[in-house]
């Protein structure tokens, strides 16, 4: 598998080529691909954990900002990844999986659930579905 840690990813959906934006700048702190701009919100930065293997993924554009999976979390503010300040907890921490020679899956590792692009563009583990929203490509930036 390619080395991700410390490096900085736009990720690509294989379905539609669309990319993952960190709406950090506005109200709703969550991951979709409803704005496709062309900016450090679309940028994240792959940090490997060392004690377990597994990856948190920071934000670019706000530096300390990780995402996190909110679904099925009790008090999480969205059902959906979304950015939170740095907390150690495995809604944070992510397991990725080489599936072609350029397309990965994520998993939330408290879950095991599948990260995807839904059909509303959110990023999430709700549906927990294996296709091309859930194949994903990392495209250094």
């Amino acid at each position: 598998m390619p080395v991700l840690d410390g490096k900085h990813f736009k990720i690509y959906v294989k379905e539609n080529d669309e990319f993952w934006h960190y709406n950090g700048a506005g109200r709703n702190r969550i991951v979709s691909s409803l704005a496709q701009p062309d900016d450090a919100f679309v940028r994240f930065l792959f940090m490997k954990q060392e004690d377990d293997g597994s990856y948190k993924i920071e934000s670019v554009a706000r530096p300390t900002v990780y995402m996190y999976d909110g679904y099925n979390v009790s008090g999480s503010p969205f059902q959906t990844l979304h950015g939170r300040q740095n907390i150690d907890d495995n809604n944070m921490r992510y397991l990725v999986t080489m599936e072609t020679v350029d397309y990965f899956r994520i998993q939330t590792k408290s879950t095991g659930r599948y990260v995807r692009l839904d059909e509303d563009q959110h990023v999430t583990s709700k549906l927990n579905i294996i296709d091309d929203r859930s194949l994903f490509k990392f495209v250094e930036a």
